[in-house]
């Protein structure tokens, strides 16, 4: 997340209302969210890990759903198999 801040030096133009760009990463926790402070030169990576987060969670969701057509074709065909032998 891209916030702009005030260094705090009187003569800087953020004082005069043009702003720092600074960079944090944010997630939540137990419903709380976190924030921390992304240095410029670790920020490609953050990225990348952000990208790489969202893509591994894409992956699981597609898992979760596979997961549950197996679950869901096992008792359908459990039922089937036991009204059949009655």
């Amino acid at each position: 997340m891209l916030v702009g801040r005030v260094c705090g030096y009187p003569n800087c133009a953020c004082a005069k209302g043009k702003r720092h760009p600074t960079y944090y990463l944010t997630w939540k926790e137990n419903k709380k969210t976190h924030t921390i402070y992304v240095p410029k030169d670790m920020l490609a990576e953050t990225r990348e890990w952000i990208r790489e987060y969202k893509r591994i969670r894409k992956v699981m969701k597609q898992m979760n759903e596979i997961q549950r057509q197996i679950l869901r074709g096992y008792v359908r065909d459990k039922k089937f198999k036991e009204k059949k032998q009655l």
